[in-house]
């Protein structure tokens, strides 16, 4: 059974980048592995994990409620010359939260996402213009690392429209995304590829850089299957902002 109509936030806007608010929940079966998804919770995103006799029952809870975050802009300094115009902009922004937008705003339109490349180093993304999701992680990363902004990435796994509702784990199928850490917020996850400040509940974490580790992940996971079993769409568009790219979707502040 491929997933269709279940989506209905990945439509593309045309009319700028909608702003969602509301609520997502999906169900996981996790089998035919020994490796164990980790139960986490960060703003706007929890993951619950629990063991049967003979596999993994999963619950992913995802909240769009406004983020509310007021922490200051910080300083962009040292980018390379050719993002003279990106670290003039982030500079212009008033909160933190804006400079994220505008970042991710900015990579939409200068960078090209296309998961078949192999493109990570992030010099080699602005050289390319254009690189896998490690690729606009790395870059994204990069640049926060310019103004001081902890970030850290996590691995997993992101249904997408079209999707089996059983995915293998093998090959090219295990995502990356980003989690940003807002002093008045706490950690949030943000995905470089088109969310912003959340993502939802088709995202299964496996691991996060420096907390949830990895090392086994590639040797006890590859080969596991997961179910999404069910899964409900509370998202809904409070608004558009005309002025950002509809492959975008915002979370609102």
């Amino acid at each position: 059974m491929a997933l269709f109509g279940l989506f209905l936030v990945f439509q593309l806007h045309t009319g700028g980048a909608p702003v969602l608010l509301g609520e997502q929940a999906a169900r996981y079966q996790w089998r035919g592995s020994t490796f164990v998804l980790p139960s986490y919770e960060n703003n706007g995103y929890s993951q619950q994990v629990r063991q049967t006799s003979s596999d993994l029952e999963i619950v992913v809870k995802t909240g769009n409620a406004p983020l509310k975050s007021s922490d200051p802009a910080r300083l962009c300094q040292g980018l390379p010359s050719e993002l003279a115009g990106l670290q003039h902009g982030l500079n212009q922004q008033r909160l933190l939260v804006d400079q994220i937008v505008y970042l991710q705003a900015w990579m939409r339109d200068a960078l090209r996402y296309d998961a078949t490349l192999s493109t990570e180093n992030p010099l080699l993304v602005l050289q390319n213009r254009a690189g896998n999701c490690v690729g606009f992680c790395n870059f994204f990363q990069w640049i926060l690392k310019h103004m001081q902004v902890p970030t850290r990435f996590a691995t997993g796994v992101a249904f997408k429209p079209g999707d089996a509702a059983t995915l293998r784990l093998e090959g090219g199928i295990l995502h990356r995304w980003v989690e940003v850490y807002y002093p008045d917020r706490g950690w949030v996850f943000c995905d470089p590829s088109g969310k912003v400040n959340f993502v939802e509940a088709t995202y299964l974490l496996l691991g996060l850089e420096g907390e949830i580790h990895t090392e086994h992940l590639y040797q006890n996971a590859l080969g596991a299957e997961v179910e999404l079993m069910g899964f409900e769409d509370g998202l809904w568009p409070a608004m558009q902002r005309k002025d950002i790219d509809g492959r975008l979707r915002l979370r609102a502040n």
